[in-house]
């Protein structure tokens, strides 16, 4: 795994910026702890937050996507906000020198970054790398992204002489990820907006961080290009049958007014779309059956890996047997135990060699007695209790793994007897494609020997024209899907190599909330394409985030979050959350508090917003001297409504907080 390095937060200034017209030049040291932005309801809080992710990636709220096709040519763009909030949150009553503008100082690595946004326009109007301002020219984000999206054939040296090129390049170069990695990270592990959108549950947001973040960049890459490669691909053949069904209508027009000519032509290209579909039919069961060949080898392996494991324990259960004084046991049938054996692997009488599922539970539910006559054969008043519970153990596992077994061997045989079933299908669909081809040739010989020329000839020639494209495109999709699949197992082994490390991290976090054992589970569950990670609460599973209650999905995502920065810690980057204590009751605000203090152990930003109430979470986070607090006083630096103004309980209980 690469280290990788994010931002380091070390101070925002707002420039003119009527929103909060009380601080028209206003500066914010980020400090190594908890970072408070108090202020009532209509406040800015959200818009505080939104700042600081705007200062750092700009007006992008997705990273690079593929969006759609045009003329086999593929598209991707950024999601971008609207360019009107910030503006819109603009006081024209409040005359200023100049236009507002955002500017935040912050370390990727050993590298300081400054960088001053406007928020009337949203461009980048200066950047300071290292102290030293870059020269280059500035552009609207909006234009910028045109210019990048439309010039996919033009060299990274016609975008080399704007601000944003420079800035993404330079970020890249110290933050050793992509800059739209960055944008996906920013906006869903380092932001837990005010919706309170978990991404533990969303299969979407795993995969894109544990490909990227996990893996290295160019096999993610290589991922990302394969899927939307075999979508694109897939795209373009669905067009040619679209294409392909215009044109059927036409011919189906004109069938009721041409001779049989023209009839023989369509019976010609319904023929060939017969066979042609046929053609598909059998290709989808070859590879079916050869998906199922691959899973009976697997499972055969399975079968023989757990067939050892029992001769294990019964070799292990027969000595501990052979050791002890059973007068009984020494007196059986020389072949009871290869009787005994036959029963419990193949589920067989070793008499008359019936299928027989009662005998065999019979044997498995009481190992110590005959499974002829039940008469008892091991004694269990010479055995001792330790032998006992040895004894007992060995059974357990004995019939637990012969279940196992049992339930792969059925397996098995369902999948053999969906080959079988295949098998048939197959020979029926090439029979009746043998058939539809004879047919074919005789058109095409009846067809060959008309003297004149056929006016439908041209729509017959297209079609066969768009079939042998559509074919060309499905193939090409399937084989990029199966690259991408590929490529995805690669990852999903990386994964795996993490998943005990990661699971501590969530586990330190999740059980302080909780007061529970937590614990992080790598499985394929239900319709899962791939692993992920689901979150296991005191033993038991949750598929769902709608299986916990709201406080304990938005402290588990958060746990999850915070388990993420652990993970990949290599220097101190920051964690935003807006009014983490609106979900919690009296009994888990201490909890909370405990987290978060905990979580700031290592050097992180800890950033939430907070109404001004009677919550004791903010309290506790006061009381709590070990770290350091700041205080974004929007109460003080916001306009406040008529109420707010005159509530002097809201300014008696803001002069608490700030005072400490």
């Amino acid at each position: 795994m690469r280290d990788i390095f994010f931002p380091e937060l070390i101070s925002i200034n707002l420039k003119n910026y009527t929103l909060y017209p009380n601080a028209l030049d206003y500066t914010f040291d980020f400090v190594k702890g908890f970072n408070l932005i108090l202020g009532g309801n209509g406040m800015g809080k959200t818009t505080f937050v939104s700042l600081i992710k705007y200062a750092l990636i700009g007006n992008y709220k997705k990273k690079y996507e593929y969006t759609r096709t045009y003329k086999e040519n593929k598209i991707e763009k950024r999601e971008r906000n609207s360019d009107d909030f910030f503006r819109n949150r603009i006081d024209n009553s409040i005359e200023t020198d100049s236009d507002p503008f955002v500017t935040i100082t912050f370390k990727v690595n050993n590298t300081i970054f400054t960088i001053i946004r406007g928020l009337k326009e949203i461009k980048i109007e200066n950047l300071y790398i290292d102290g030293i301002e870059v020269d280059e020219e500035q552009i609207l984000e909006a234009r910028y992204e045109v210019l990048k999206n439309n010039n996919k054939n033009t060299s990274n040296n016609d975008l080399e002489r704007y601000l944003p090129y420079v800035y993404e390049t330079e970020f890249e170069k110290a933050a050793n990820i992509n800059f739209d990695d960055l944008i996906f990270f920013v906006n869903y592990i380092l932001f837990f907006g005010e919706d309170h959108k978990t991404i533990l549950w969303d299969e979407d947001v795993q995969k894109e961080l544990f490909n990227t973040f996990f893996n290295s960049p160019e096999l993610n890459i290589a991922r990302q290009e394969a899927e939307r490669e075999a979508q694109y691909f897939d795209s373009r053949a669905r067009h040619k049958s679209e294409d392909k069904r215009a044109i059927r209508k036409v011919l189906d027009k004109v069938e009721k007014k041409e001779s049989r000519t023209a009839n023989s032509l369509i019976d010609l290209v319904n023929l060939k779309e017969k066979v042609e579909n046929l053609n598909c039919e059998t290709v989808k069961i070859h590879n079916k059956r050869k998906e199922n060949s691959t899973r009976i080898s697997i499972l055969e392996s399975d079968k023989n890996s757990l067939a050892q494991q029992l001769d294990g324990i019964e070799s292990k259960r027969n000595n501990l047997v052979n050791s002890l004084s059973f007068g009984e046991y020494k007196n059986q049938h020389r072949l009871y135990n290869s009787f005994l054996k036959n029963i419990q692997t193949n589920h067989i009488c070793p008499l008359c060699n019936s299928q027989n599922d009662h005998l065999y539970n019979r044997t498995i539910q009481n190992q110590a007695s005959c499974w002829v006559c039940n008469s008892e054969i091991l004694n269990s008043s010479e055995i001792n209790k330790e032998n006992k519970e040895v004894l007992q153990t060995l059974n357990n596992e004995y019939s637990k793994i012969s279940i196992l077994l049992k339930n792969l061997q059925n397996e098995i045989i369902f999948t053999e007897r969906n080959n079988a079933e295949l098998d048939n299908k197959f020979r029926e669909l090439e029979y009746e494609k043998r058939q539809a081809l004879i047919t074919l040739r005789e058109l095409e010989f009846e067809n060959s020997q008309q003297q004149n020329p056929n006016e439908l000839q041209p729509f017959y020639d297209e079609i066969e024209k768009i079939s042998q494209e559509q074919q060309e495109f499905s193939e090409k999709s399937e084989k990029r899907r199966k690259e991408a699949h590929r490529i995805a197992q690669l990852i999903e082994d990386t994964v795996l190599k993490n998943v005990q490390s990661f699971s501590n991290q969530f586990s330190l976090y999740a059980q302080k909330f909780l007061g529970v054992n937590c614990k992080l589970a790598y499985e394929k569950l239900d319709n899962d394409e791939l692993k992920k990670f689901y979150p296991i609460i005191n033993g038991t599973i949750r598929k769902s985030e709608f299986e916990l209650s709201e406080s304990q999905r938005f402290f588990i995502d958060h746990s999850f979050r915070m388990g993420i920065l652990s993970h990949f810690y290599t220097t101190p980057t920051f964690y935003i959350i807006e009014t983490p204590d609106s979900s919690l009751d009296i009994s888990y605000e201490k909890n909370a508090a405990d987290v978060f203090s905990n979580f700031l152990e290592m050097p992180y930003t800890l950033i939430l917003t907070s109404n001004l109430n009677n919550s004791s979470f903010i309290n506790y986070i006061l009381k709590d001297k070990s770290k350091k607090i700041a205080i974004i006083p929007l109460f003080e630096i916001a306009k406040k409504s008529t109420i707010q103004e005159n509530h002097e309980e809201l300014h008696q209980l803001y002069n608490i907080i700030k005072n400490g």
